[in-house]
């Protein structure tokens, strides 16, 4: 027979949860308000449009092309991943993503290359956003990319 611990031990754990993921979701949305920035006026490529589908979901449109980055939670270590879904017209959503990273209590994304001169990536860094963004619809328009 399984255990039940006393209500405490979860009061406790399922706080610290709730802030770990409060902090991963307030660094989403940073992302996205970031990578709203490809649809700002005298942005060099006309077309981008990026909303908001839920706190943890937006999409970003360009021409015929959609891209889902659906946030998910994952416990350990303490991280949240982004699936990035092709959703254009004619495409099964239901698929496997097209393209996932993860990122940590920081916004430092992992599965991504460093560059050279400016290191790793991070989701609450504006050009960041729209660096991961463009990339993102780019696999859309070139899959071998």
């Amino acid at each position: 027979m399984a255990a039940i611990r006393e209500t405490q031990a979860y009061w406790q754990q399922l706080s610290a949860y709730r802030r770990r993921h409060d902090t991963l979701l307030a660094l989403f949305d940073g992302f996205f308000r970031n990578a709203s920035l490809l649809a700002a006026s005298g942005y060099p490529v006309a077309g981008i449009t990026v909303t908001q589908d839920s706190p943890i979901s937006f999409t970003a449109r360009f021409v015929d092309r959609e891209v889902n980055f659906t946030l998910r939670y994952r416990h350990e270590p303490s991280s949240g991943v982004v699936e990035v879904r092709d959703v254009s017209v004619g495409t099964d959503p239901s698929k496997q993503p097209i393209w996932s990273f993860q990122f940590n209590g920081q916004g430092v994304v992992a599965d991504i290359d460093a560059r050279v001169s400016e290191g790793s990536y991070n989701v609450g860094v504006d050009t960041d956003a729209a660096e991961i963004v463009l990339a993102a619809i780019y696999k859309t328009v070139d899959p071998a990319a």
